[in-house]
């Protein structure tokens, strides 16, 4: 097994968690998910969803993403990667005002400064310097796009606000540039390994397949090598006794099987937490 791998199951990871939405005026969550190759468990998951909602949708977000390889795999390949995005809504759509993010694979540290403007600006600062940032901001990739943690919460806007799962989003996180296209599943979700916090209401899962279209900063053979998914579905369900639906697994078929992220434990966080 290879770097290309693990940076896959880092990219599926932050594709497939973000989000979670609830019906109070403000929710607080911290979720924890395991992400498995096959059955052999490799990152742990962590996230952080601070939401505003007014009138049953997102109005303000704040959202903190923390994944690293778990001990074992951490071994032979140390993997980490820090992100936290913030943004609202503005008109019908939700948009991000800024997002940050920090990987560390092995000894190298990467850095991105996103901030959003007027008319789909984006600024971006990458420490260090990439190539692929530069080929992505000489071809106007940036424009219009958001990042991947805001992509994940305008997924669950809409999925609550219309019971299911739709729509095309572009994505830009400073260095990859992708496209996601969004419809529902009826896929059944695999067993789960749900351990602690509020029971899921599982009669009411909702199951949403993203295709994925690799646009810059990706190997050329991103699509074809099997290293990167395609396709991954995702379901979505409420956790009982609140409003509050979040993804609770994600499957994506790779070069090497099976990946695979199951949401472990579910807890609010009280003001101020």
């Amino acid at each position: 097994m290879n770097g290309n791998i693990l940076r896959a199951i880092g990219f599926l990871a932050v594709l497939s968690i973000l989000g979670g939405a609830g019906s109070a005026q403000a929710d607080s969550w911290a979720l924890r998910y395991v992400g498995y190759l096959g059955m052999v468990p490799l990152i742990e998951t962590d996230l952080r969803a601070d939401l505003a909602r007014q009138s049953g949708r997102i109005d303000v977000f704040n959202a903190n993403v923390s994944l690293a390889t778990n001990a074992n795999a951490a071994a032979w390949m140390p993997f980490q990667m820090q992100l936290e995005s913030d943004g609202g809504r503005q008109g019908e759509t939700l948009h991000p005002l800024w997002h940050r993010s920090v990987s560390t694979a092995g000894q190298y540290v990467q850095r991105v400064d996103l901030d959003y403007g007027a008319g789909g600006a984006v600024t971006v600062f990458a420490d260090p310097p990439t190539r692929e940032t530069r080929v992505a901001l000489e071809s106007g990739f940036e424009t219009g796009t958001i990042d991947p943690v805001s992509a994940g919460i305008v997924l669950m806007d809409q999925a609550m606000a219309r019971g299911g799962c739709s729509g095309q989003l572009p994505v830009f996180d400073g260095i990859r540039r992708y496209d996601l296209t969004v419809v529902g599943s009826d896929a059944t979700p695999p067993p789960g390994r749900f351990t602690s916090g509020p029971a899921i209401a599982a009669a009411e899962v909702i199951a949403c397949r993203l295709s994925i279209e690799y646009r810059s900063g990706f190997p050329t053979s991103a699509s074809s090598s099997g290293y990167y998914p395609r396709e991954l579905t995702i379901w979505f369900a409420p956790l009982l006794d609140s409003a509050v639906m979040v993804p609770i697994a994600v499957s994506a078929r790779m070069a090497l099987g099976e990946l695979r992220l199951e949401l472990v434990s579910a807890q609010p966080v009280a003001s101020g937490g």
